[in-house]
C-alpha cells in the first residue's frame, strides 16, 4: 500500500531489498542519438549507462551531485555531464553511487544541455540535467563478484505496492526451483503479473493459470488441439526442465529457455573456427509494446557449432525455439545467452505448419563424434521436445500472433535478407572498404575482411597501426606512396589503428595474412583523410583453405587476383622525355636535379631533362638556379619513406625515375644509356644557346684607337674607392661603399626579370 509523508517535504525512497526488485526496468529506453542530437526528452522513457566519474552533493557544489556518464545504447555511446538536484537533501545523501557503477535513469523531470566546449572524460558538449528531483537505480559489482542494487525515487507518487506472499516475505523475480515447485509457481506468477503490468497503472490483473494439456504424446499438428489462453504467461515447467521467463534470468545461471525469434544473424566463423551466430527471442516477459524499444529487450543468445554450419539453429523469424544449455552471462551492461558447441541442443516449432522442425534439409550428419581426430562421444544437437514444451510452444506462438506489430511481417523480410538492416533497429553489416564512411549506419562502425600489408609501431604503447586492403578502392584515404605499398593499390589501403585489447592482436600479424576484423569504425582524421579504428579483440585469422567455407575471404582472394593478373598482363611503361608525355600519363625518366626544397612535410624535388613542356612554365620561376629553363622544369613531390630517400639525393646530379617509384642515380661517364646521353647532349646544348643569348644582349664595349695602351686609372673623386676585401663581412649594419672593378658576370639575364613592380598603396608585389 501506499504510504504517506511523515512531513510537506517528500521523503527519501532508498531501495535496498534482498534480492532487489528493479521498477525502471519496465520502463522502454529512448535513444541515445535522439536525446543528445535531436534534444527531444521523451519523460516516459529511462537511459541506461555506466558512470565514468562521480562528485557527491555538498554545499559547494549547491547540492548538486555530478557525474560524467555514459550512456548507452546498443553500439551508440556518448560521454556527458549528468547533474542532480533535490530539495530534500536525504535525497542527494542516498546515492551512494561508485565509479563503473551501471544505472538505469528515468527521464522524468529532464532537461537537455549543450556547452560551450567538449569537458574533459566527455565526448559530446551535452548535460543532462534533474533540477527537481529524480528516479535513478545503480548497481555495484564487487570485487569477488556479487552484485548490490539500489534505488533512490524523488517522486512519491511513483512508489509501487510491496507485494508479499502468503508468509509475508518480499517476492524476488527469480524463478521457482524444483524443490518448490508448489510457493516457486506462485511466486513466478505474482512476478509475471508484476512485470507485465505498466508503470502508470496501479490496479492489479487477475491470476494467471496455466492450460491444463493431458495429451500422452505430441501428435503431428499439436496446434490444433491446444485451446485458446488469453492469459498466457510465460515460463514452462516440465518433468524433465524448467524453462524460466526469459526476464527472470540471471548471471551465472545455466538454463533451458523458449522464445519467438524476432531476429537471426547469418552463420559467421570465429578466430577459433567455429561456425557462430546469435537469436533474439522474446516471450511475454520481456515483450514491450513500444516496438521502437523493442530489438534492446529482445533477449540475445550466442550459439556456437564446432564442425558444422548446419547444426546451428536455423529457425525462421516468427518460429518459437527451443534453447538448452544456456550459460547467462554479462556483457557491456546487458545480459546474454551462450550456448558452446559441447551443449548445443535445440529445437523449433513453426506456427505455419503446427510442426517441430530442424532446419532446411542438409547434408551435415545427425550425429558426430566433436573431438579431434573423429573422437570422442557420437552427439547430435537436435532436441526432440515432449507433450508439455510443444504445448508451450503452441501457446507462446498464438500469444505472438495476437501481440505482433503490424510492421512486424517488413522486419521479418528485410531480417533474413542479412545484408539490409532491419527495421527493428540498425545493425553492425559486413562492408567493403569501398563502401565504409563515418556516415554510414550505425555511427561508421563495420566489419571486414581484409588482407595485412604492413604493421607500424607506435609512439604510444597502447595503439598499433596496420595497412590493410580487400582490393576496393576509396576516394576519401589517403594515396600511400611507399615502397612496400605497390603503386596499383595506392588508393585501396585503409590506415587501421588498433587499440587496448586489439592492439596485442594486432602485433602479431604479418603481411600476407588475412583476417576478419569485426565492430571497426570508420572515421576522419586531421588529415582530412579517412581512416579507422578497433578497440575490441574480435579479430580472426583467415587460412587460404577457409575460402570456401568463407564467402567474404572467397570474394576477396577474387578481387585480388583479378587485380594482379590485369598487372601482369599490362604493356610496359615506356620511357619518353619530359616534352613527349601526356597529361595523366604515366612514364619512365631520365632527369637531372636542380633544386630539393621540403613543403609541409613533402620533399620537392625540381628536375629536368632539357626538353620544353608549356605546362611547365611557371615551375622554378624567379629561382636562380631555375635560370633560363623556363617551361623545361618538373616538380616531383615525394612523401612518407621516400621523402626521406629524396633528402640525400644531390643536386646536380642524373636520376632515373620510374614507375615502381624507385630512385636510381646514374654517371654521367656511363655511354651505354641511350636516355642519360640525351639528357646529356640536350644539357649540353642548351649551355652554349644560353651562353649566346647571354653575349647577344651585352653591350659592346668601346674600344680606343690604341687598343693596346693600359686601362684608364680610376677618375678622381671626391670620396674615395673601397676595395672588396676591405669589406667586413662581419659588420652587422649596411653601410655604402664606393668601388671601382670590372664586371664579369651579372644577373638576371633579362632586364625585365631585374626588378619587382610594387603597389604603391598595399605595397605588396
Amino acid at each position: 500500500m501506499k504510504r504517506p509523508a511523515t512531513s510537506s517535504m517528500p521523503q527519501a525512497k532508498r531501495i535496498k531489498v534482498t534480492p532487489y526488485v528493479p521498477r525502471l526496468t519496465r520502463i522502454p529506453t529512448q535513444n541515445v542519438q535522439e536525446l543528445c542530437d535531436s534534444k527531444h526528452v521523451d519523460e516516459s522513457k529511462c537511459v541506461v549507462g555506466r558512470v565514468k566519474m562521480w562528485w557527491p552533493a555538498t554545499q559547494a557544489s549547491k547540492n548538486k551531485a555530478r557525474a560524467i556518464v555514459e550512456l548507452i545504447d546498443g553500439t551508440i555511446t556518448r560521454k556527458v555531464q549528468l547533474k542532480l538536484a533535490s530539495e530534500n537533501e536525504e535525497h542527494l545523501k542516498s546515492l551512494t553511487i561508485r565509479l563503473d557503477d551501471r544505472f538505469r535513469l528515468s527521464l522524468r523531470g529532464a532537461q537537455i544541455g549543450i556547452l560551450k566546449q567538449i569537458p574533459k572524460l566527455c565526448t559530446h558538449p551535452y548535460v543532462l540535467e534533474f533540477a527537481n528531483g529524480f528516479n535513478i537505480e545503480w548497481t555495484h559489482v564487487s570485487s569477488d563478484g556479487t552484485e548490490d542494487s539500489f534505488g533512490v525515487s524523488c517522486w512519491p507518487d511513483e512508489e509501487e505496492e510491496e507485494e508479499e506472499d502468503n508468509s509475508g516475505h518480499v517476492l524476488s523475480d527469480g524463478w521457482y526451483t524444483e524443490d518448490e515447485a508448489d510457493d516457486g509457481q506462485k511466486d513466478a506468477q505474482t512476478n509475471q503479473k508484476r512485470q507485465q503490468e505498466p508503470s502508470t497503472m496501479r490496479r492489479k490483473s487477475p491470476e494467471m493459470k496455466q492450460s491444463d494439456v493431458s495429451t500422452p504424446e505430441p501428435p503431428a499438428n499439436l496446434s490444433e488441439q491446444v485451446p485458446d489462453n488469453p492469459k498466457f504467461q510465460a515460463g514452462c515447467r516440465t518433468p524433465m526442465a524448467v524453462y524460466p521467463p526469459l526476464s527472470s534470468v540471471r548471471q551465472g545461471q545455466k538454463v533451458s529457455l523458449i522464445g519467438i525469434v524476432v531476429e537471426a544473424s547469418e552463420p559467421s566463423l570465429t578466430r577459433t573456427g567455429e561456425w557462430m551466430r546469435f537469436l533474439h527471442i522474446i516471450d511475454p516477459s520481456n515483450y514491450s509494446a513500444d516496438w521502437e524499444a523493442f530489438s534492446s529487450i529482445g533477449f540475445k543468445v550466442n550459439i556456437f557449432s564446432k564442425k558444422h554450419k548446419e547444426w546451428l539453429p536455423h529457425p525462421r523469424i516468427g518460429d518459437a525455439v527451443l534453447l538448452r544449455a544456456v550459460k547467462i552471462q554479462q556483457y557491456q551492461d546487458r545480459i546474454t545467452g551462450t550456448i558452446m558447441a559441447s551443449g548445443l541442443s535445440w529445437a523449433a516449432f513453426s506456427p505455419d505448419s503446427g510442426k517441430i522442425h530442424h532446419g532446411p534439409p542438409s547434408s551435415a550428419p545427425k550425429f558426430d563424434r566433436l573431438a579431434d581426430s573423429n573422437h570422442g562421444a557420437n552427439v547430435t544437437p537436435y532436441y526432440n521436445p515432449g507433450v508439455e514444451e510443444v504445448t508451450y510452444c503452441v501457446q507462446l506462438s498464438d500469444w505472438w500472433r495476437e501481440v505482433r506489430p503490424k510492421n512486424f511481417v517488413v522486419a521479418e523480410q528485410r531480417s533474413v535478407r542479412g545484408p539490409e538492416l532491419p527495421a527493428i533497429g540498425i545493425k553492425r553489416v559486413h562492408r567493403l572498404i569501398q563502401d565504409a564512411h563515418p556516415e554510414v549506419p550505425p555511427n561508421g562502425y563495420f566489419d571486414c575482411t581484409v588482407e595485412v600489408l604492413r604493421g607500424i609501431s607506435s609512439h604510444n604503447p597502447q595503439i598499433y597501426t596496420v595497412y590493410v586492403t580487400d582490393y576496393t578502392e576509396n576516394d576519401g584515404l589517403r594515396p600511400v606512396g611507399q615502397d612496400w605499398c605497390p603503386q596499383e593499390l595506392s588508393q585501396a589501403v585503409l590506415q587501421l589503428e588498433a587499440w587496448d585489447m586489439a592492439s596485442s592482436i594486432a602485433r602479431t600479424m604479418q603481411p600476407g595474412q588475412y583476417y576478419s576484423i569485426k565492430n571497426v569504425r570508420m572515421k576522419v582524421a586531421q588529415s582530412g583523410y579517412l581512416e579507422a579504428k578497433v578497440v575490441q579483440n574480435k579479430i580472426t585469422q583467415l587460412k587460404g583453405e577457409m575460402a570456401d567455407k568463407n564467402p567474404h575471404l572467397q570474394q576477396l582472394l577474387e578481387r585480388k587476383n583479378k587485380r594482379m593478373s590485369a598487372v601482369q598482363t599490362s604493356t610496359e611503361i615506356p620511357d619518353r622525355t619530359v616534352g613527349d608525355v601526356e597529361e595523366g600519363e604515366p612514364f619512365n625518366g631520365t632527369v637531372e636535379l636542380l633544386h630539393v626544397v621540403e613543403e609541409s612535410g613533402k620533399v620537392c624535388l625540381f628536375v629536368t631533362d632539357y626538353t620544353d613542356m608549356s605546362c611547365l612554365v611557371g615551375t622554378g620561376a624567379g629561382e636562380p638556379w631555375a635560370e633560363g629553363l623556363q617551361g623545361k622544369i618538373m616538380k616531383i613531390y615525394l612523401t612518407d619513406q621516400q621523402a626521406n630517400g629524396g633528402r640525400m639525393l644531390v643536386v646536380g646530379s642524373f636520376y632515373r625515375i620510374n614507375n615502381e617509384r624507385l630512385i636510381h642515380k646514374l654517371s654521367p661517364n656511363i655511354t651505354s644509356n641511350e636516355f642519360l646521353n640525351g639528357v646529356v647532349r640536350r644539357k649540353a646544348r642548351w649551355s652554349a644557346m644560353t651562353k649566346q643569348d647571354i653575349a647577344s644582349q651585352a653591350p659592346k664595349p668601346k674600344t680606343s684607337k690604341k687598343s693596346d695602351s693600359p686601362a684608364a686609372p680610376p677618375p678622381k673623386v671626391l670620396t674615395p674607392y673601397t676595395l672588396i676585401k676591405d669589406i667586413s663581412p662581419t659588420n652587422d649594419k649596411p653601410g655604402n661603399y664606393r668601388l671601382y672593378a670590372q664586371v664579369v658576370d651579372f644577373h638576371p639575364s633579362l632586364l625585365k626579370e631585374a626588378f619587382y613592380q610594387i603597389c604603391a598603396q598595399c605595397r605588396k608585389e
